[in-house]
């Protein structure tokens, strides 16, 4: 699997936009039952990062988009993993949306958290031509008894253009 970008036209992420930073809660985890013998579910390095461009047209309601795939892996194979919270790092102007789309249940490894990035085109037109911003999101997600992992996800906003409006 390989991540993506896009200038976008407002479709936004995997959820609408909807998620921990919009209109609907995560989905309900279970409280946490911590073990003795739990191992923490593993998440992987790749896929942490991601870029957008800034579009090349008048600023307006336009998203850009970026998304990737963050494999995950934990030794018990029993366990069930969830999205436990996505924390915004140093006041982003976008958002991120995250989910479980493969768990590792049952293998132990193949696990795949997918998370989807979008903020306003119009957002970035403070920053200049070759100037850049980078946005940071932290996921953390729990196996539910007491393990739990997390990865910051990276995004780089690098603004092509400047436009000037005059009225």
């Amino acid at each position: 699997r390989s991540g993506g970008s896009d200038g976008g036209d407002g479709g936004g992420g995997g959820n609408g936009g909807k998620g921990p930073t919009g209109a609907d809660p995560l989905p309900y985890v279970p409280p946490t039952i911590p073990t003795a013998d739990n191992h923490a579910p593993i998440m992987t390095d790749t896929g942490t990062s991601g870029a957008v461009t800034e579009l090349t047209t008048t600023p307006g309601l336009n998203y850009l988009t970026s998304y990737d795939v963050v494999g995950f892996s934990d030794v018990d194979t029993s366990d069930q993993h969830f999205i436990t919270s996505i924390t915004p790092l140093q006041g982003p102007k976008g958002s991120l949306t995250a989910s479980i789309i493969f768990d590792s249940t049952g293998t132990g490894t193949g696990g795949e958290v997918f998370w989807s990035y979008r903020v306003l085109d119009s957002e970035m037109e403070y920053l200049a031509a070759g100037e850049t911003k980078v946005e940071k999101f932290q996921i953390t997600m729990t196996d539910a008894h007491g393990g739990y992992d997390s990865k910051t996800i990276a995004i780089t906003i690098t603004i092509t253009i400047t436009i000037t409006i005059t009225i």
